[in-house]
This record gives structure tokens, C-alpha cells and sequence, in this order.
């Protein structure tokens, strides 16, 4: 049996590929497992060797369309020549599984370009013979319709990565299989990473000065980590400290040798950035500075001491108050931190009424109450603009351009609600995929499977609108899509 493990992604998204893959390896101990990432970040895969890693070149492949703004025709088909035959190579090995966990339009075409369109061996993201998206998997289709910044998902990545495999993870999958040298001498050091894949999602050098110097104050020795393009960044944030008191290691660390540092730290420090995750193997306190730029839930830390500290908007973060809380932490007091786990999601009090809903949805909990009138009144407006798609898909004929303008200002305005009252966006969004999924067909076809979409979205809406919904508590199991 041969698998492909498409992760086109970056480097923090290989870090929690790889117990997928471990636990991929124990599902087909005699498969041929080869993973393609991006060269640039595909070094912590191979150190692990569950699969075969296959680098690709995103640059040599791109740059001769991209690299400059008046790129001329033949530029553009030169990357399409240099892409087909990388292609080209993979199709021929004949992949019994191709799971592609990059859910990128790139990672797309080329899923199905390997699998030479056959979808029947395809998990993730792929194309239709037309070019349209083809989402054949119904956790890719949850990708697809929940996930991302400012969405109320709460599935980890992992988790959703592990449910397109068809995998469950175990301890034994985070095991690290190389010898730990540890470079540093101290006994009492923290691990920081200050950069981030994006400006907004990164604390500003000011507050990481600020915070640098209360650990100092504390008698914790700052070790900084990054790329060597990191460094004029950590220097400004290491602005005015002694230089006895913080150690720069940006571009100096080998793969293993990371593994083995942040191994040996009192605990890391960092914001949304691939280095935490290294914490899920070694199981290092790990603190995650978290904004509204990142849905945490999605791509914090897994560690068994997996802590957030999550703020709107990094400029109000007090470095002594979160300094304090750690020093509690780890010496297990109560802290303020959102607290983690390896196996299950971070521990919170309140869960908000979209969440309930997408579970009630995907899962098969019951639908939650509607608490507030605004959300019945959401409700019951989806459900009039429901009514009217319903009623031009019933009495459609075909090339009958009124009838299907009709249906896109329709939809439309579904998308204005949702935007209006967000606790109602998953049902919207989970409309929207379900027709996306709807592959190249016969017109009656397509009206058929579009029709039985609006119908079960017509039975949701209407638990929310009639009397005997706002006398109850909420809907049950069988009512689930």
C-alpha cells in the first residue's frame, strides 16, 4: 500500500502532522508513507521518519510567474510546466491514499492532478474534472465551512487532521525517537519565541522588553529563538538588558537541537508560531500569548501543561500580572491562564450559543436554546429567504436567468443575516458548503440535491420559530442534520 500526506503549509502545521503520522504508521505498519512539504519547513518531519518526505521546491516552482509584478505569459506557463512535471512524477507512483491536510486551492489541483481525478482515494481537498472544488470528505467539508479566525470552531487542528486520516492519537505517537543534547548550562531558563507568521498576530518588542525584564527580575535567565531573519527583532526586544541575562540562539539551532532545548526549559514562552508545538512532544510548561488575530482553540499548544493567556489586543497586556501568573502556575496555584491538555480541548466555563449549534450540527448534540429574541428573529428571517430559494428551485426551468438571480440575492441576504447576528453564521455557512459539495452533474440532479439541503435547512430554522420551541429547553439528537 502507498499513502500520500500532502502539507504544503508551514512549519507549524508539519509539527502537528507528525504524530498523524505516527499514528498513520501504526494503522498500515507495511505502508509506503511519503509526505510532501515545503523544503523550508519540512526538516522537523524528517528527523522523526514516519514517512518518506518528499521536499517541495515552492519557489522554484512559483518564482518564474511571480517574482515580478509584469510577469509576462511565458513566465506563468514555464511555473505551470515546472509544476506538471512534479506532478507527473508523484502520479506515477500510483498512490492507493492520497490525504491532503493543506486546504489550500494550490494543494487542491494538485491532489487532483496526482490522483488523476479518481476521488475515491482522495481525503481533503481536491478539483471536479471542471476546476471546481471538490470536497469529498465530510471533516474537510467542516474545515471548509467552520474553520478560521473570528469562526467559533473549537476543534483542534490535530483533531480535525487525525479525523481525515481516520486515526485516534496516543501517547506513544508524541514520543521523540533522537538522542536530546541540551547546548544550554542553565538550570532555570525560559525558551521565547517573539516572532509570529504575521505582524498582528505578534506581541510588540516594547511588551516583550517589558516582559523579558520581570522574568530577569525573578531570576530567570531569557533564551531567545527564531530564524536568523528574527534577530533585529529579538534585539530590540532585548533592548537595555545585561548581556549575562539573556542568551540570543536565532539561527544558531539545529532541529534536534531545539527539541532539545525547549525540553530542558523551566518552560516556553511565544504567540502563534510553530515553535510551540515542539512543547507537544516534550511536554514543556508552555505559554501561548494569544489575540483575536488567532483562534487559539484551533492552533494553540496541545502539551500536558498547555496554557493561553489570551488578549483583544496585545497593547494591554501587563508583563508583571503575566509574569506573576506563570511563577503561580508552575508552582500549581491558581492562575488566570486557559488551561490545555493533550487529549481534549482547553477548560472554560461559558460556551457561546454558535458553538452549541455547530455541535448539534456536526455531532449530534441537541440544539441549544435561543436565549435572546434577536436570535429567533434571525431564525425566522433565514427561514423567509429559506422559503423563497425552496420555492424557485421547485419550479426552476432550466436557463431562466430571472429565477436564478432570484436565488443568488437570496443568498446574499442569507449571508447579510449571518453577518448581522453571528450566532446563526454556522447554519449559514454549513448551507453554504453542503451546495459547494454538490459535484458536476445533470440539472435535475443538482435541483434534487439542492432542494433536500434547503428542506433540512428549513426543519432547523423551524425549531427556532414555532411556540413550542420557546416553551422548551432545546431539540435533541434525531433532529441533527
Amino acid at each position: 500500500m502507498r499513502v500520500l500526506v500532502l502539507q504544503l503549509t508551514r512549519f507549524g502545521d508539519v509539527l502537528q502532522t507528525i504524530p498523524v503520522l505516527s499514528a498513520l504508521q501504526r494503522k498500515y505498519p507495511n505502508a509506503e508513507i511519503d509526505l510532501l512539504a515545503r523544503k523550508k519547513y519540512s526538516a522537523a518531519a524528517k528527523i522523526f521518519q514516519y514517512a518518506n518526505v518528499i521536499d517541495f521546491e515552492s519557489d522554484y516552482f512559483l518564482k518564474p510567474a511571480f517574482e515580478n509584478d509584469d510577469y509576462s505569459e511565458d513566465q506563468f506557463w514555464q511555473s505551470i510546466h515546472h509544476l506538471e512535471s512534479f506532478c507527473d512524477n508523484l502520479a506515477f507512483r500510483n498512490y492507493d491514499l492520497i490525504l491532503n491536510l493543506s486546504y489550500s486551492p494550490m494543494s487542491s489541483y494538485m491532489t487532483h492532478y496526482i490522483s488523476n481525478g479518481d476521488t475515491s482515494r482522495v481525503r481533503g481537498y481536491s478539483r471536479h474534472a471542471d476546476g471546481f472544488l471538490n470536497i469529498s470528505d465530510d471533516t474537510s467539508a467542516y474545515f471548509y465551512g467552520q474553520v478560521g479566525v473570528n469562526r467559533p470552531n473549537r476543534f483542534h487542528v490535530i483533531d480535525l487532521f487525525t479525523s481525515v486520516v481516520e486515526v485516534n492519537l496516543i501517547d506513544e505517537d508524541y514520543r521523540i525517537p533522537f538522542v536530546l543534547k541540551n547546548p544550554m548550562m542553565h538550570d532555570n531558563y525560559a525558551v521565547l519565541h517573539v516572532g509570529a507568521s504575521h505582524e498582528r498576530k505578534r506581541v510588540p518588542s516594547a511588551k516583550w522588553n517589558q516582559i523579558c525584564r520581570e522574568l530577569v527580575k525573578n531570576n530567570v535567565h531569557v533564551v531567545f529563538i527564531g530564524t536568523e531573519s528574527e534577530k533585529e527583532l529579538i534585539e530590540s526586544c532585548a533592548a537595555g538588558m545585561n548581556a549575562e541575562d539573556f542568551t540570543c540562539l536565532a539561527g544558531k539551532t539545529k532541529m534536534e537541537e531545539l527539541f532539545a532545548l525547549i525540553k530542558g526549559a523551566s518552560f516556553y514562552l511565544g504567540g502563534d508560531s510553530g515553535p510551540l508545538h515542539i512543547c507537544n512532544f516534550t511536554d514543556t510548561h508552555c505559554y501561548n500569548l494569544s489575540n483575536k488575530e488567532v483562534n487559539f482553540w484551533e492552533t494553540g499548544p496541545k502539551s500536558k501543561y498547555s496554557r493561553v493567556w489570551y488578549e483583544d489586543n496585545f497593547a494591554t497586556l501587563d508583563a508583571r500580572e503575566l509574569v506573576e501568573n506563570i511563577l503561580r502556575d508552575r508552582h500549581g496555584q491558581e492562575s488566570l491562564f486557559i488551561k490545555g491538555s493533550k487529549f481534549s480541548g482547553y477548560l472554560v466555563k461559558n460556551e457561546p450559543f454558535e458553538w452549541k449549534l455547530i455541535l448539534a450540527l456536526y455531532t449530534g448534540q441537541d440544539f441549544p436554546s435561543a436565549d435572546h429574541p434577536y436570535i429567533i428573529q434571525a431564525f425566522l428571517q433565514l427561514n423567509e429567504v429559506n422559503e423563497i430559494i425552496l420555492h424557485q428551485l421547485q419550479t426552476y426551468r432550466d436557463g431562466n436567468n430571472e429565477q436564478y438571480s432570484i436565488i443568488q440575492t437570496a443568498e446574499q441576504i442569507m449571508q447579510e443575516i449571518a453577518r448581522e447576528c453571528v450566532e446563526v453564521a454556522p447554519l449559514v455557512d454549513w448551507l453554504t458548503t453542503e451546495k459547494i459539495r454538490v459535484g458536476p452533474t445533470n440539472t435535475d440532479s443538482i435541483l434534487n440535491q439542492y432542494k433536500e439541503i434547503h428542506f433540512k435547512m428549513k426543519r432547523i430554522a423551524s425549531l427556532y420559530i414555532g411556540e413550542e420551541w420557546q416553551k422548551s429547553e432545546g431539540s435533541h439528537g434525531q433532529d441533527r442534520v
